[in-house]
C-alpha cells in the first residue's frame, strides 16, 4: 500500500516546479553510475540521513521530491540502428531468379539468385515496412507490412509472384431441340459478322484467345433460331458453357455437291458412287456418268462427309465438307487401284531362318520390287498389282530358287508359307551378326568389333553402323565352339560372351552389352549414379573393384556377393536405405549428403568411407557410435548450450554453431515443426557457435515458453526444457481500457465459413497503435493459443487509416459453427476487455457432385497434344462452382487453371477437379499414349491382310474410342476387308478410316442388340 501511494505522489509530483540544485550538491544520487533514474529517486527519497543532508529535515515533501525527479536524466545506450532481412521470391513453377526486391520506397534494392533467395543487410529500423517485387512478364508484388528493430533479423514467408495474363477463352458444346449435338454451327462475338468458331462433328467448339471482360456470345446454325449468351472472361481462364438452339419457323435449306472420278492414269470412271453422309446419318447417294461426272442435290445445308467408291478401286473419303445454299463443287477426285502384298519365310534345311537372303517378286521378266529377309528369316511385300507373279529368292551359300504362279488378290497378303533353299555343297562359309547395346543409348557407329578363332589364328575386325549393328561375311565353318567376339571402347566395359560354332550357309548372331566403366575416376562414378545405370564397372572405390548393380527398387548400388556388401551412393534417400539392408558393411560416399528423414536402420558396425572429403548432414539426431569413417565427416543439428533469464529481464541463450533462436510457447505435448516455429515465434535471436546470445523478454506475457535453434541447413534443434517467464515489471505500450475488438463481426457469404473482425489498439492517452503487424498480434480461439499471422486461420491482415482499426479474416473450419475468441494480445500484452462470440456463415447450397470426362468416349489421350476437359457439376443452382485443378504425375502432362491438359510423356495420369469451398472432388483417370505409333501397327496391319502383329492395346492406343473389347476379332476382318486403302494413306487418313470401321461396327453391334 505504501508504494502505491508512492507512485500517485511521484506522478503528481511531475507537474510542479524543480527545487534549486545545491540543496543536494553533497548527496551522490547516481549510485549505479548509469545515469540518475526513477530507482535512484526512489532510493533517495526512503533515505533519512539524504533527506537531512538535502533538506535540513527528517523527510522530503511534495516540493523536495518536485525537484528530485528534475534530476533524471539516464544514461544513453547506443544499440544497433539496422536489421537485415532474408525471403525467397517463387511462382507457380518454382524459384525466380533476377527479380528486383526493393526496400519500401527507397533506394535500397537487390536481386534475387538463382534459387530465389534474396538478402536486404544494413535495413534501417523501421515500422510497417513492405517489400517490394518486380520483374518484367510479373505482376508487382508488395509484401504484408512488416517492422524491424534494431539488430533484428527477419525471415519473411515466401513472395509468390503471377505472370501478367491478358486473355482468356471460351468453349463448348452446342445441342439441338433434341439433344443431337450439332456440327457447323458458326459462333461470333459482340454482334460481328466474323465466324470465330464452328463447331466440329462433335458439336465442340472453341475460342482460344478472347480478350477480358463480358462478351455477348452468339451460336447460329441453319434453320435454327440463335441463342446468344454473355461471357465474363476471366484472365487466364476458360469459360466452359452449351447452347441448346430450337428449331426456327422458316424452310429447310439444301445444297448439292458435284465432282469428276478419275483412276490415276487419268481414265474417266463411269458407275462411280458418291454418297453423302449428314451428321444426322441421313445418306444421299448416286453414280458418275459415262464422263465420270456426279451431281448429288437435296442436301441439307451443314458439315456432311463424301465417299467415293468404283469395284477394283481404292475408296476415297472426304470429311467436314460444308454444304450451303450453293454449289459444292468437289473438283476432280483420283481413285487408285487396288493392290495386294506376298509375304512368307525363308529356312534352310534344317528348318532354320535365313537371314538376309534376296527375295525378287517380277511380272513377265520386270522387277517389280525386292525386299531382304530379317533375322527370323521373314519378308513381306506390299503394293503389289493384282494378278501372278514369280518370286526369285537367293542367298549366299544357297542355290538360287525360282517359285512362279504365285496369285495377288486385292487387298489381301498371298503365299504366306515357308520356303526352304539348299546348300551349295562346297560352301564353308557362314555370316556372324549382332546389334551393340549400351544402357545410354551412345552412338557407337565407327566403333570397331573384332571375332577371333581361338584355336587358330583367324580374326577379322568391322565397324558398328549408325544402328549399332555389325557383320561378319565368309567366316570359316568350326562346329567346335571356338569363335568370341570382343569389343574395346573408351569408357566402357563389354560383358563377356560364351564362345560359339559357326555353320556352312548359316547366320549366327550374338549381341553385345556394353556397360559404363568409371575407372578409379569418383567424378565418373557420381555421373553415372547419378544418371541411374543398370550396371557399373568400377575400380579401387572402399577396397572394391569389379561389377556394381542398381539395387532393385532402390536409389543406391551394391557389390557383387551375398552379404558383406559394399554399397555406393549420391543422395541422401539411397544413404538411409543402404543402413537399412543388413547386409551392408560399408557404404562409398560420391556426394555430400544432406538426411532429411529420421530413420532407423539395423545396429550393427558399418564403415562410411570415401576417397575424397564429404560431409554427410543429419536433419534429425542419430546416434553414430556404430559408424566408423574415412574422408566423411558427419553433421547433426544444432544442439542448445545454457538457458536461463538474466536481472535485466533478458533470456540468454546458446547453441553449439551458428544458428537462429526462436522462443516460442510451450506446447502441452509433440514438437513444433519448421513451419510452426515461425508462425509462434514470440522472439528470436542469431547465435554464433559456442556464444551467448539475449532475448529482450520484457512486455512478454506470462507463460511458459521454450526455445529452437535452426541451422542454415533449416536443421532444427531438440526444444529446450520449458522456461517459465514471469510477467515484466515494466507497463507496455498498448492499453487495454482503450484497446480491444471493435464493431459486429460480419459474415463473408454462405459457404465461406469466413468472418470479418476488426479491433483497436491504443495507448494510455487513447492515441491509435499502427505499426503491428500480425506475428504481433495472438488470441486465443476456443482455448488454444493461436497467432493472426496463422495463414490457415487468419487471412488479409491490414490497418485501416480511416477507420483507425486493424482488420483481419477469421477462417473457421464449419459452416454455422460457434467459436469464442478470447485474450488478445499484443507481444504478449492482453488488450481484449472481454471474450468475442462469432458464428461462421451456414453452407449454402453446397456441391453434390462433379463429373469428368473427354470429348471422346475413351480413356487415353494423344502424347504432344492439348484437350479440353467436359466437367459436369451438379446442383445447377450450387452456391460456389469454383474449381481447382491438378494432375499428376507432372513429367508426364499439365494442367491449366482453366482445365486444358497439355501432354508431353507417355503413361498414366490422374487428373482432379476440387472444389475448395465444399471439399467434392472428382479424379479422371487417363492414358497418354503414342497415337502415331498405333495408328502405323493398325496401317500395318491392315495393309498386310493381317499378317503384322495387332492387339487390342494397340487398337485403343488409336484414341478413336467407342471400342468393344469382345468386337475385337470383327474389328480385325474388318481392317483387313479393307486393306488396300490403308495402304498408302496418311496418319489422318488412318484415323478416319479406323473411325469409319468402329462406327459401322458399333452401329451394326446396337443393331443386333436392340432391334
Amino acid at each position: 500500500m505504501k508504494m502505491r501511494k508512492l507512485k500517485v505522489l511521484l506522478s503528481v509530483c511531475l507537474l510542479s516546479a524543480s527545487m534549486p540544485t545545491s540543496v543536494w550538491a553533497t548527496v551522490n544520487l547516481d549510485a549505479d553510475n548509469n545515469g540518475v533514474d526513477i530507482k535512484d529517486i526512489v532510493r533517495v527519497i526512503q533515505d533519512s540521513q539524504a533527506a537531512s543532508e538535502i533538506t535540513g529535515k527528517t523527510s522530503f515533501d511534495k516540493s523536495d521530491i518536485r525537484g528530485l525527479l528534475e534530476q533524471v536524466s539516464p544514461v544513453r545506450v547506443t544499440v544497433p540502428k539496422f536489421g537485415t532481412i532474408y525471403g525467397v521470391v517463387r511462382d507457380e513453377m518454382g524459384a525466380v531468379g533476377d527479380a528486383w526486391v526493393t526496400l519500401g520506397d527507397s533506394k535500397i534494392r537487390v536481386q534475387t539468385d538463382e534459387f530465389g533467395k534474396f538478402m536486404l543487410a544494413n535495413v534501417p529500423v523501421t515500422y510497417g515496412l513492405k517489400i517490394k517485387v518486380t520483374k518484367s512478364e510479373y505482376i508487382d508484388l508488395y509484401s504484408e507490412p512488416f517492422n524491424i528493430f534494431a539488430g533484428n533479423v527477419r525471415t519473411l514467408d515466401t513472395l509468390i509472384l503471377s505472370k501478367i495474363p491478358t486473355y482468356g477463352s471460351v468453349s463448348g458444346y452446342v445441342y439441338g431441340p433434341d439433344n443431337q449435338l450439332i456440327a457447323g454451327a458458326a459462333v461470333t462475338v459482340d454482334g460481328g459478322s466474323a465466324v470465330l468458331a464452328s463447331t466440329n462433328g462433335s458439336g465442340y467448339f472453341s475460342i482460344p484467345q478472347l480478350r477480358t471482360g463480358l462478351h455477348d456470345v452468339t451460336v447460329t446454325s441453319g434453320t435454327y433460331e440463335p441463342v446468344t449468351q454473355t461471357i465474363d472472361v476471366k484472365a487466364g481462364n476458360t469459360v466452359i458453357t452449351s447452347y441448346k438452339l430450337d428449331q426456327g419457323s422458316q424452310p429447310v435449306i439444301t445444297g448439292s455437291v458435284k465432282g469428276v472420278v478419275k483412276d490415276v492414269d487419268g481414265i474417266y470412271l463411269p458407275d462411280a458412287q458418291a454418297t453423302i453422309t449428314t451428321v444426322t446419318g441421313s445418306t444421299y447417294w448416286i453414280n458418275s456418268n459415262s464422263s465420270g461426272q456426279f451431281v448429288i442435290n437435296g442436301i441439307p445445308t451443314g458439315i456432311v462427309d463424301l465417299t467415293i467408291a468404283a469395284a477394283g478401286y481404292v475408296d476415297r473419303h472426304f470429311n467436314g465438307i460444308t454444304v450451303t445454299a450453293n454449289e459444292y463443287d468437289a473438283g476432280t477426285i483420283t481413285l487408285a487401284r487396288q493392290v495386294g502384298g506376298i509375304a512368307g519365310q525363308v529356312v534352310n534345311g534344317f528348318n532354320q531362318p535365313i537371314a538376309h537372303a534376296l527375295v525378287s517378286a517380277a511380272t513377265a521378266n520386270n522387277v517389280i520390287a525386292s525386299v531382304e529377309t530379317g533375322n527370323d528369316g521373314r519378308f513381306l511385300f506390299s503394293g503389289i498389282p493384282t494378278g501372278l507373279v514369280e518370286l526369285k529368292i537367293s542367298a549366299n551359300g544357297y542355290e538360287t530358287m525360282t517359285l512362279g504362279g504365285v496369285t495377288v488378290s486385292g487387298g489381301s497378303t498371298s503365299l504366306g508359307k515357308t520356303i526352304a533353299l539348299t546348300p551349295i555343297a562346297e560352301a564353308q562359309e557362314g555370316r556372324v551378326t549382332g546389334l551393340v547395346r549400351d544402357f545410354r543409348e551412345s552412338d557407337m557407329s565407327g566403333a570397331s568389333v573384332t571375332i577371333k578363332d581361338l584355336q587358330s589364328s583367324y580374326e577379322q575386325t568391322v565397324q558398328v553402323d549408325s544402328d549399332g549393328n555389325f557383320l561378319f561375311e565368309h567366316v570359316p565353318a568350326s562346329e567346335s565352339a571356338s569363335y568370341t567376339i570382343f569389343m574395346q571402347q573408351a569408357g566402357y566395359y563389354m560383358l563377356p560372351i560364351d564362345s560359339f560354332s559357326v555353320y556352312a550357309g548359316q547366320t549366327v548372331e550374338h549381341n553385345l552389352t556394353l556397360i559404363p566403366d568409371v575407372g578409379s575416376n569418383e567424378a565418373d562414378l557420381n555421373a553415372a549414379l547419378e544418371k541411374y545405370e543398370f550396371t557399373i564397372k568400377v575400380n579401387s572405390f572402399g577396397g572394391y573393384t569389379g561389377i556394381i548393380h542398381r539395387a532393385i527398387e532402390q536409389r543406391y548400388y551394391l557389390s557383387d556377393g551375398l552379404e558383406g556388401l559394399t554399397a555406393f551412393v549420391n543422395n541422401g534417400e539411397g544413404f538411409m536405405q543402404a543402413l537399412q539392408n543388413e547386409n551392408v558393411s560399408k557404404i562409398y560416399v560420391t556426394n555430400n549428403l544432406r538426411v532429411v528423414k529420421n530413420f532407423e536402420f539395423f545396429d550393427r558396425p558399418i564403415q562410411i568411407v570415401s576417397n575424397s572429403g564429404k560431409v554427410i548432414a543429419f536433419d534429425h539426431y542419430l546416434e553414430t557410435n556404430h559408424f566408423m569413417t574415412e574422408n566423411v565427416v558427419l553433421s547433426q543439428p544444432p544442439m542448445l548450450g545454457e538457458i536461463y533469464i538474466s536481472n535485466e529481464n533478458m533470456l540468454i541463450v546458446s547453441a553449439d554453431k551458428n544458428a537462429n533462436l526462436y522462443l516460442v510457447p510451450a506446447l502441452t505435448e509433440g514438437q513444433y515443426d519448421f513451419k510452426m516455429i515461425l508462425w509462434n515465434a514470440v522472439r528470436t535471436a542469431s547465435a554464433q557457435g559456442g556464444e551467448q546470445t539475449s532475448m529482450d523478454i520484457s512486455n512478454l506475457a506470462e507463460g511458459q515458453y521454450m526455445v529452437y535453434a535452426i541451422d542454415g541447413l533449416n536443421r532444427i534443434s531438440q526444444p529446450s526444457n520449458v522456461i517459465y517467464i514471469p510477467t515484466s515489471q515494466y507497463p507496455s505500450v498498448p492499453d487495454w481500457a482503450h484497446s480491444g475488438w471493435k464493431g459486429i463481426p460480419i459474415a463473408q457469404g454462405l459457404g465461406t465459413k469466413q468472418v470479418a473482425l476488426n479491433f483497436e489498439v491504443k495507448d494510455a492517452e487513447g492515441r491509435p497503435l499502427t505499426s503491428y503487424t500480425a506475428s504481433d498480434f495472438s488470441v486465443r480461439v476456443n482455448g488454444m493459443f493461436i497467432s493472426l499471422s496463422n495463414s490457415d486461420v487468419f487471412s488479409g491482415f491490414y490497418y485501416n487509416d480511416e477507420s483507425k482499426t486493424y482488420n483481419v479474416i477469421f477462417k473457421g473450419t464449419d459452416h454455422a459453427a460457434e467459436y469464442t475468441l478470447s485474450e488478445l494480445s499484443v507481444m504478449g500484452t492482453p488488450i481484449q476487455a472481454a471474450p468475442l462470440q462469432i458464428t461462421t456463415p451456414g453452407a449454402g447450397t453446397p456441391i453434390q457432385s462433379i463429373k469428368l470426362s473427354l470429348n471422346e468416349n475413351t480413356t487415353r489421350i494423344e502424347a504432344n497434344g492439348s484437350f479440353g476437359l467436359r466437367i459436369i457439376i451438379q446442383p445447377d443452382s450450387a452456391t460456389n462452382k469454383d474449381i481447382v485443378w491438378s494432375l499428376a504425375p507432372t513429367n508426364i502432362a499439365t494442367i491449366s487453371e482453366g482445365g486444358y491438359v497439355n501432354t508431353k510423356g507417355l503413361g498414366p495420369i490422374a487428373i482432379t477437379a476440387t472444389n475448395p469451398l465444399s471439399g467434392v472432388s472428382q479424379t479422371l483417370y487417363l492414358t497418354v499414349v503414342d497415337k502415331q505409333v498405333a495408328l502405323s501397327k493398325v496401317q500395318s496391319y491392315a495393309a498386310s491382310g493381317g499378317n503384322a502383329p495387332l492387339t487390342l492395346e494397340d487398337l485403343k492406343d488409336t484414341c478413336v474410342g467407342n471400342i468393344v473389347d469382345s468386337a475385337f476379332d470383327n474389328y480385325k476382318r474388318a481392317l483387313i476387308a479393307q486393306g488396300a486403302a490403308f495402304q498408302y494413306a496418311s496418319s489422318f487418313e488412318v484415323d478416319t478410316l479406323i473411325r469409319s470401321i468402329i462406327k459401322d461396327l458399333t452401329a451394326l453391334l446396337n443393331q443386333a442388340l436392340y432391334d
